[in-house]
């Protein structure tokens, strides 16, 4: 039977200190430190990827890249870098573009650095060895350099016919022009990826495995789509031709048009899923764990066309089902997959998860509609599962009680064994103790709900562009006693930590 372990949804960015300074340093070692202490064994972030303009990380620029503003400079000041000074951000709230604007000046001087005599060598040659080894990269460099010849505003199906279709020559001529800028992005890359890997070993040295997040799409303009528009649906132009998006549901009654370009799984299917294969790979290369986001577009995926105003004019169509995973499975062999299958799932989706072997998610706000047969209630857990007591895409416990009616809340007390008058404090920490107990596999509790904090710290607001990713912590201490009250719980519950 595997070890049933528990963990913390904390991402990246919610890291306290100086973000424009880097994340990948002391912060997140910090954090690591404190996680371990509570006898926690596990780290879930969301991904890595550079987000958009909101600060999304679901609608990246590319699905393999890692968002450069995680270096961490402090890191590398000890290895001979100039210091550099910080970006004076909120403390609570996260502004991408300031720290955008302050990095982008950075870069070219971490560039010119690593590649001076001044540089560990050894840093150097593993500087040589990515760029080698890493088949996207060129590809990813040369976008970021088109798309700013070309007008960054514009997508790239709107640029000149030699750039859109990767005319070699012009390509070619576009690096020597721009070396400066191409070594830039390589460089950037790559000392996020060596800072990354760091930090993973330091997590599995004190016992802590990560947990990403795979997004099942890629944004419209991407590098993705630029250097493989055969794998996508798009059109004669290159623009996406059907979009990607969920029916109405719980969130939102016209649905959610994402208008992220869809798969062309006939394609993919006739070069064995190659790029599917390089994904995963690299997912095993980065993560312990990965949770696969919208599981259920492998079975069945919302087609929605690309004129269409919202998502009510989709319509289900087939997915790849096994086969996609069958082909790549020697790519993320190692890796441990969880599957996202909350929402509209029909048995179709069950079937593909069961017949992989993934552990699905279960929820606990989710548990109190009174259906006996409810899978998010405690009593149906199976071990194969990952507990939640809340996702990313939920409101805060603390937000979600204050939001229910008075008929809702006597429901949920009556469920715990507590009286409807208790106040909202404890009625969280019954819920997180509840989540602890389920028989799932794993049990994650977000560092918001850890902490006891309302909406205001809320990270996402599913179907709403604005206000979200940019919740913070404000101290390097500030989870500490609520960690140790965790500590105190996973005793309580029997849940083991080791």
């Amino acid at each position: 039977m595997h070890p049933r372990d528990a963990g913390v949804l904390c991402h990246i960015t919610s890291l306290p200190g100086r973000f424009g300074q880097g994340t990948f340093g002391a912060q997140a070692r910090g954090f690591v430190d404190q996680t371990a202490q509570a006898g926690l064994k596990l780290w879930q972030i969301l991904p890595l990827n550079p987000p958009n303009k909101e600060g999304s990380p679901y609608q990246s620029v590319s699905s393999r890249a890692i968002h450069p503003a995680y270096i961490d400079f402090d890191d590398l000041t000890a290895l001979g870098f100039d210091s550099v000074d910080s970006v004076a951000t909120d403390p609570a709230r996260l502004d991408f573009d300031l720290v955008q604007r302050h990095r982008a000046a950075l870069y070219p001087r971490l560039n010119a650095w690593l590649r001076s005599p001044a540089a560990p060598a050894d840093l150097k040659r593993g500087l040589d060895k990515f760029v080698k080894t890493q088949t996207w990269l060129r590809d990813f460099a040369l976008f970021q350099i088109a798309a700013d010849a070309e007008g960054t505003d514009r997508p790239w199906w709107t640029w000149s016919d030699a750039m859109k279709y990767r005319d070699a020559a012009t390509l070619d001529r576009l690096i020597e022009e721009h070396r400066e800028a191409f070594e830039t992005v390589l460089t950037a890359q790559f000392l996020a990826y060596h800072q990354w890997q760091a930090l993973r070993t330091y997590a599995r040295d004190r016992g802590i495995r990560i947990v990403g997040d795979l997004p099942i799409y890629v944004a419209a303009n991407s590098a993705d789509t630029w250097s493989d528009p055969d794998q996508f649906q798009l059109d004669y132009t290159g623009a996406p031709s059907a979009v990607a998006g969920v029916p109405p549901d719980y969130f939102a009654e016209n649905g959610q048009l994402w208008g992220n370009p869809l798969y062309n799984w006939d394609a993919m299917r006739r070069d064995g899923y190659q790029w599917w294969s390089d994904r995963l790979g690299q997912a095993a290369d980065l993560f312990d764990v990965v949770r696969i986001d919208h599981f259920r577009g492998f079975s069945r995926y919302w087609s929605v066309p690309a004129t269409a105003e919202t998502a009510v004019e989709g319509q289900w169509v087939d997915g790849p089902g096994q086969d996609v995973f069958r082909h790549t499975e020697d790519a993320y062999q190692g890796l441990e997959i969880i599957a996202e299958d909350l929402g509209d799932i029909d048995e179709w989706v069950v079937a593909l998860r069961d017949g992989l072997g993934f552990p699905g998610m279960r929820v606990i706000q989710f548990a109190f509609d009174g259906n006996p047969s409810n899978p998010h209630a405690l009593q149906n857990h199976m071990e194969n599962s990952v507990c939640y007591l809340g996702t990313h895409d939920n409101p805060t416990t603390m937000g979600w009680l204050a939001g229910l009616d008075h008929d809702a809340r006597a429901g949920v007390c009556a469920a715990l064994g507590l009286n409807p008058s208790e106040d909202d404090t404890a009625i969280t920490r019954a819920l997180m103790r509840l989540t602890l107990s389920s028989p799932s596999k794993y049990a994650v509790l977000t560092a918001q709900d850890i902490l006891g904090l309302g909406d205001e710290a809320i990270m996402n607001r599913p179907g709403e562009s604005d206000g979200n990713w940019q919740w913070r912590l404000t101290d390097p201490t500030q989870l500490t006693t609520a960690l140790g009250q965790i500590q105190h719980d996973l005793s309580e519950t029997g849940r083991k930590a080791s």
